[in-house]
């Protein structure tokens, strides 16, 4: 196009009228031979009239067929009037006229007659554009990749004649993507010249795509259209297209996704394609979104019925900023990876809320931090989200295997919350019972309905182009399989064995080539002249003497020893191939070093070589320091999980006990060098380790450990074993216990490694619940129980040598993580409790048994774990340790009551209560669950006894001790029904109440109580329940009815509490709700700089990690009605997301502008309610207090 054209047509201004005016307009498009119309979705789905092509392909019509627009494919001018008796220029339903017929029907084999028909068809259907041009003026005509010089195109002089023919003032016609060559063309050259038409050399697909998709900056230039590098970081944010900063999106793309512009650009696959790409698909969903299988014409997922109402809760939490997480629940194969890929896809295709994607829980519980690089990346990209006006959806396909255990992702969304970001929460778990106010529950259940089931089969003949009577013979046989991907799997293995054949012999013949390309590794002349290193089996041939060390100035023997090497790589190739299928079966990656170590690939010069010979091969994926995903990187795997699944399968390596020995092996490959990686081949042991064990989140393992056994491995006897006992998945478990125990003494202890031994001990041997043994397992049947006893004694002095390293401050403790130290010893009480009954059953049975280790008092393994609980408040393990401890002596009916019980009931009585309270991650546990249950029986069973316990109060009376009267408040409450947790109804409850109180405040014992923590925790909350009937902390931003005086009696009580009781061991039992109702009854009497000291006192660490981001409490008059502060912008030194209250005189927290009625940091901001929570005071707009409220059912 010449300069004169380019300074008078501005493109930018120009493609923007173009795609203003699309439905205004009737234009016709003309896709030449050079155009791949897959490559340009956006100008496909335009509103055009009619489409003209020199394209021959059968499929071409694909690209331009929409949900709400049906092609006509025309071929032969016979069709084309047929269609022209019913429309002609019709944007619903456009003609798409291939002149040159299509690729079957000139493929070379047609007759000299066919090709005459051809012939005459191509140039009748050619003169069509012609007659439609002349017949309607206002028609433009817009061509795309035409190549003048192509002899399937319509010829530049042909197109002369027709856009003369048309008459008219101006240009009828606008040639895009025109390179310097062809604009030189004679005919082009010279339309150009006489007005008929306008040339650009930019591609109008291209600048389309680019056009539509980031927000341009209105003060760029006119003639710059951004670079496609930015659709890498646009998202829309209602329904403006928005960049976000490249940092921060690639920081967040190490860990998560975020579903991009370019991310998501894919358009429908051909039909001769779909069936590979739909088993592409089904193969690899499960481990990484496929996206291109959401495209609406593509459609290879199979919609269940609960995603409809997946996206409607989904949907409706984000329109009105609700908080609440939504969980959907459901099995393995229950299609909720499929499910929620599917709604991050439909929300991104609305373009109006952007939407985060992780289907790695790797780093799920770091998401929460900010002290670690994925919390802040999380935190950094909402914080930009938020600031552009946006509302995340934020989906975390992590299957959480019981949501209330961990209650992890509360704790991010709450911890988001907190930071003032605007984002919705979906996470997919196993398991969501009980979840209450904080989740909502959406439930995927395993079976198909029938209207799933033909839907599925339907897909499966459309798209995997299979005949009908041999899926529904299918079907037929498989109606009763539990779950949709159970369904799929069965799908590839019986319907397309080949898959599996396939993989199995694409490994095969890929391992043996590999080993080809060992051999053929060469020498380096560095290599040479360096000392060779020794791989640990090289080592131990010379320490052995069956080999001789190479002679570094000997280079014959150094080649020999060169070859040795390779052949040792290569022998180890076909293990390697099964070990890495283990580790990516349960999605984990394997850090490259320790591969190489499984490899036996020696350190040295040619190491680069080895690496490059061996993990270039197809069937693996791996990534060596990738700049933007993953710096500093290396790790391999398979495929994907199903790849991994397929190939055990086919080489029959598909039993969970022979998985187990495959992973001891992996273990045995560390060897005593710690490099560079040592920490990450670790972590990757401890995942393994853990996900295939007792502990693991996946049901089937954890439930196989429970109720499998196998005869032991006789290769195991010299670990002390009797021949005649059967631990569990042996000989795979057993195994595992010894590669870890080498390990050790290796000099290689890591506590995530030890606390993963003593748990395989323990369930290896024994089980976990002590206190349900059969006779059978306790009796010494061939020499059983002195095994037990043994592995046992043999666990906890593991256990013992590895805390006596942290008292006594060995360096190799240094940069141990006190939580995992805390795992190891209630590990270690664990297995105290299991061996102390088996000693007594031994004892009872008449077997002489030496005892090897000291066991710990109650008082002992008490104050241990109650360091443990104040440390870990929000962790159960601990806390069914602590009641396993009591019921350990106490729950048999036979045992006397006596002081010493009542004071161990004691002990733990307000750590229940605390638990029940204020951790609902433990409450709700179900070993939790079971051991508080069979605690309270016992309760009951001692005071059942009016008489009997009444002599026990008045016993521990006269000693002076405040257990009696605790434990009488504590008889009084129960015999009512009340729980201090729950809202008080009823005069019985009421009166209760007051009784308790009555004791607690009595006079004569007033010496006695005023000292005991637990007594004082409950009157607190009797005093407060008697006021308010609803617990402390019922339900968020409630409203109290108390007057100034009651007020004053609460901040007494509590005053009391903090100076008798706040260095006592319980503080982070209590402490934290004491400064919390003092800080709440300085704000009521309207000392808010008091308050705020009271909150400075609290912790982190004292309270549940959630409630610390609840706003619990509004301040209210007497009447229960808000009180009204007003805020204001307009003062200086404010912080971001603060705003000063002119009654409380400080500058105070909102959440949003919207929270508080604003869209600008600017002027006043009146009707206001201040809100509190453990970290202080929040303001929001009284009128949506009072719509949170309603939409909370309250």
């Amino acid at each position: 196009m010449g300069d004169d054209m380019a300074t008078k047509i501005n493109f930018y201004n120009h493609v923007k009228e173009l795609d203003r005016t699309m439905r205004g307009m009737q234009r016709i498009l003309y896709v030449g031979t050079n155009c791949d119309m897959l490559k340009a979705p956006t100008l496909c789905s335009k509103s055009w009239r009619c489409i003209y092509t020199a394209s021959r392909s059968v499929n071409f019509p694909d690209a331009f067929s929409l949900e709400d627009r049906q092609v006509r494919q025309i071929t032969t001018k016979d069709a084309y009037d047929a269609a022209v008796a019913v429309s002609v220029l019709d944007h619903g339903n456009p003609m798409i006229i291939q002149f040159n017929g299509t690729q079957d029907a000139c493929d070379g084999t047609e007759d000299f007659k066919a090709a005459l028909i051809r012939n005459k068809n191509r140039r009748e259907l050619q003169e069509t554009l012609a007659k439609i041009l002349k017949a309607n003026l206002m028609v433009e005509l817009v061509v795309v990749g035409y190549d003048p010089y192509n002899r399937d195109e319509i010829s530049p002089e042909d197109l002369a004649v027709i856009l003369a023919d048309v008459g008219g003032d101006g240009p009828h016609a606008s040639f895009y993507g025109v390179d310097p060559e062809q604009e030189n063309h004679k005919y082009i050259r010279e339309m150009e010249a006489a007005g008929m038409i306008t040339v650009f050399s930019q591609d109008l697909g291209a600048a389309w795509e680019k056009l539509s998709l980031p927000a341009l900056n209105e003060d760029a230039p006119g003639d710059v259209i951004p670079e496609a590098e930015d659709l890498k970081y646009t998202v829309y944010v209602n329904g403006e297209p928005k960049i976000l900063s490249r940092q921060i999106c690639n920081d967040f793309a190490r860990y998560a996704m975020v579903l991009t512009a370019k991310e998501m650009s894919y358009s429908p696959i051909p039909r001769m394609m779909q069936p590979d790409y739909f088993y592409k698909f089904l193969r690899n969903s499960p481990n990484v979104p496929q996206w291109y299988g959401y495209v609406r014409r593509n459609g290879f997922a199979v919609q269940r019925a609960f995603e409809d109402e997946l996206y409607k809760v989904a949907k409706n939490g984000l329109e009105e900023n609700f908080e609440t997480p939504i969980v959907l629940a459901g099995q393995t194969s229950t299609g909720k990876s499929i499910a929620l890929t599917a709604l991050a896809y439909r929300f991104f295709q609305e373009r109006k809320y952007p939407v985060l994607f992780s289907n790695n829980d790797k780093y799920g519980v770091k998401f929460g931090s900010l002290d670690e690089d994925v919390g802040r990346a999380l935190d950094n990209i909402l914080k930009q989200i938020r600031d552009l006006g946006g509302r995340a959806l934020v989906i975390l396909d992590w299957s959480v295997y019981n949501i209330q255990r961990t209650d992890l992702i509360r704790r991010i969304s709450d911890s988001c919350v907190n930071r003032g970001h605007n984002a919705l929460f979906v996470v997919s778990a196993m398991r969501a019972e009980n979840c209450g106010k904080r989740y909502r529950v959406i439930e995927a259940p395993e079976k198909l309905s029938e209207n799933e089931k033909r839907n599925f089969k339907e897909i499966i003949i459309e798209k995997g182009s299979l005949r009908r009577n041999r899926v529904e013979h299918w079907m037929q046989d498989h109606s009763e399989e539990p779950g949709l991907l159970s369904m799929l799997y069965q799908l590839i293995y019986e319907l397309r064995p080949q898959l599996e054949h396939g993989l199995r012999k694409e490994i095969t013949n890929a391992l043996k080539e590999t080993g080809e390309r060992v051999r053929g590794i060469k020498c380096s002349a560095q290599e040479e002249k360096l000392t060779h290193p020794l791989t640990e089996i090289a080592r131990q041939l010379i320490k052995a003497g069956f080999v001789a060390p190479p002679a570094e100035d000997n280079p014959e023997s150094l080649n020999e020893w060169h070859e040795a090497q390779k052949e040792e790589v290569i022998k180890s190739l076909q293990t390697f191939a099964e070990d890495l299928a283990i580790a990516s079966l349960h999605k984990l990656r394997m850090p490259m070093t320790l591969a190489m170590k499984l490899l036996n690939i020696p350190d040295g010069v040619n190491c680069t070589a080895y690496v490059n010979a061996i993990f270039d091969a197809p069937w693996m994926y791996s990534v060596m320091d990738d700049e933007r995903l993953s710096p500093g990187e290396y790790y391999v795997s398979f495929r994907s999980p199903t790849d991994a699944r397929i190939y055990l399968n086919s080489i029959r390596l598909d039993a969970q006990s022979d998985q187990l020995e495959v992973v001891a092996r992996i273990i045995g490959a560390i060897g005593e060098y710690q490099g560079t990686y040592y920490m990450e081949e670790i972590r990757f042991l401890e995942r393994l380790v853990r996900v295939v064990g007792p502990n693991s989140e996946d049901p089937d393992v954890s439930d196989g450990w429970v109720r499998r056994c196998c005869s032991i491995d006789p290769d195991n006897q010299a670990l002390g074993i009797s021949s005649d006992w059967s631990p569990r998945y042996s000989p795979g478990a057993p195994k595992i216990i010894e590669a870890l125990d080498r390990l050790r003494k290796k000099g290689i202890v890591e506590p995530q490694l030890i606390a993963q031994e003593i748990t395989y001990i323990r369930e290896c041997f024994a089980t976990r619940d002590i206190l349900s043994d059969s006779n059978d397992f306790l009796k010494n049947q061939n020499g059983a129980l002195r095994d037990k006893i043994h592995w046992l004694e043999y666990a906890i002095q593991i256990a013992r040598e590895v805390l006596e390293m942290v008292n006594y401050n060995d360096e190799r403790s240094i940069g141990w993580q006190e939580n995992l130290i805390d795992a190891i010893a209630v590990e270690s009480i664990f297995s105290e409790l299991r061996l102390e009954k088996f000693y007594e059953s031994a004892e009872e049975q008449g077997l002489k048994i030496k005892r090897s280790v000291q066991l710990l008092s109650f008082e002992e393994r008490r104050d241990k774990l109650l360091e443990i609980i104040n440390a870990q408040p929000e962790n159960s393990y601990p806390y069914t340790a602590f009641l396993d401890v009591f019921l350990y002596p106490y729950e048999n009916e036979n045992v006397a009551v006596d002081d010493q019980m009542l004071t161990c009931l004691a002990d733990v009585l307000p750590v229940v209560d605390s638990a029940e309270f204020a951790v609902p991650a433990v409450e709700e546990n179900e070993y939790y669950q079971n051991r508080r249950y069979r605690f309270f029986k016992v309760f009951d069973r001692v005071f059942s006894q009016t008489n009997r316990a009444e002599e026990y109060f008045q016993d521990l009376l006269k000693k002076g001790s405040p257990v009696g009267i605790y434990m009488k408040a504590r008889a009084i409450l129960r015999s009512a029904g009340v729980d201090y947790t729950q809202e008080l109804t009823g005069s019985k409850a009421k009166v209760a109440c007051k009784e308790a109180l009555a004791i607690l405040e009595d006079p004569q014992y007033a010496s006695i109580v005023e000292n005991h923590a637990a007594s004082q925790y409950v009157r607190l909350h009797l005093i407060w329940l008697i006021y308010n009937t609803k617990p402390i902390f019922a339900q968020e931003r409630q409203t109290t009815r108390m007057s100034n005086d009651s007020w004053k009696l609460l901040k007494r009580i509590c005053d009391g509490f903090i100076n008798n009781f706040y260095e006592t061991q319980m503080n982070s039992l209590y402490m934290a709700t004491a400064c919390y109702i003092a800080a709440l009854s300085c704000a009521q009497m309207g000392d808010y700089q008091g308050a705020v000291r009271f909150w400075n006192q609290v912790e982190e660490t004292d309270i549940y990690a959630s409630w610390r981001q609840k706003t619990w409490h509004i301040l209210s008059d007497p009447d229960g009605n808000p009180l009204v502060f007003n805020g204001t912008f307009n003062y200086p030194r404010l912080t971001e997301r603060r705003i000063y209250v002119r009654e409380m005189r400080m500058n105070v927290l909102y959440r949003s502008l919207q929270a508080i009625n604003k869209s600008s940091t600017s002027g006043d901001a009146p009707d206001l309610c201040v809100g509190t929570s453990f970290r202080g005071f929040n303001v929001s707009a009284i009128k949506r207090h009072e719509e949170g409220r309603c939409h909370h059912g309250v």
